[in-house]
């Protein structure tokens, strides 16, 4: 297996503070960027371009044997707002901090990114320098005493780099298969949950449409027992009336 790490920043002698940013093609698009003490950091650690990561980032003091001692802030990737707290020896306990903390965690990561910028040019120069070097010593004709020419010599095969690249590839390869694989699979789940929600959706407005038919059924068949009774009800009155003998006013006149 092979493993890579790219480090850039800056260190101040006279204060004894680094600023770094770490980052790896092997990290999935995580980004760790520290401001460092003697004995405690600030990290800040990038997870927005890392899919399988369920947080966007998080920013916690570490002590110098690298446990979470201080107060933090970190956010979900299905939160809306970030969760603020304290660790105590790497045990946290939520709470709402000010703003001023916030302010301070934005203040230091700037500083690290200008380092970190600071930190690149120098490794630009240094590979041009490199490649100067290397093409004043490679040839020929020059030879080092210090130590077995054809041994030193090696800085100017490619085959070692060539060997190495190799092994990068392969593994970045692996990853890349392996990432483009699992956002596949992520990407048939959430079509199917959402064919499941849009089933479900068909499902409830289907049953609310046949509620409503037997809302409307139910109605109609009131109002139809309503007619046929109102029409028993006449025609029974009318029974009786036709049943009932005729009767007529008599005036008795008394002689």
């Amino acid at each position: 297996d092979i493993d890579i790490r790219v480090i850039a920043g800056v260190y101040n002698g006279k204060t004894h503070i680094s600023y770094k940013n770490y980052t790896s093609p092997f990290w999935n698009g995580t980004y760790t960027y520290s401001k460092e003490y003697l004995n405690f950091g600030y990290v800040y650690i990038d997870y927005t371009q890392n899919d399988i990561s369920k947080i966007d980032f998080e920013f916690v003091i570490k002590n110098k044997e690298g446990v979470n001692n201080g107060w933090a802030i970190a956010k979900q990737k299905k939160s809306a707002s970030p969760i603020t707290g304290e660790f105590i020896n790497g045990t946290f306990k939520p709470f709402k901090l000010p703003q001023s903390y916030n302010n301070k965690a934005d203040k230091i990561l700037r500083e690290i990114k200008d380092a970190s910028s600071k930190g690149y040019e120098a490794q630009e120069q240094a590979q041009k320098v490199k490649k100067q070097y290397l093409k004043r010593i490679c040839k020929k004709s020059v030879k080092v005493s210090w130590m077995d020419n054809d041994d030193y010599k090696d800085i100017c095969s490619p085959k070692r780099e060539i060997a190495l690249m190799k092994k990068i590839n392969a593994k970045l390869q692996k990853i890349s298969e392996e990432k483009i694989a699992r956002l596949e699979k992520q990407k048939y789940k959430e079509q199917q949950q959402k064919e499941e929600q849009h089933r479900q959706e068909m499902l409830n407005l289907e049953r609310a449409r046949l509620a409503e038919i037997n809302r409307h059924n139910a109605r109609v068949e009131a109002q139809e027992d309503s007619r046929q009774f109102n029409e028993s009800l006449n025609n029974l009155n009318k029974q009786i009336r036709d049943m009932t003998p005729k009767t007529y006013n008599v005036n008795v006149f008394h002689y």
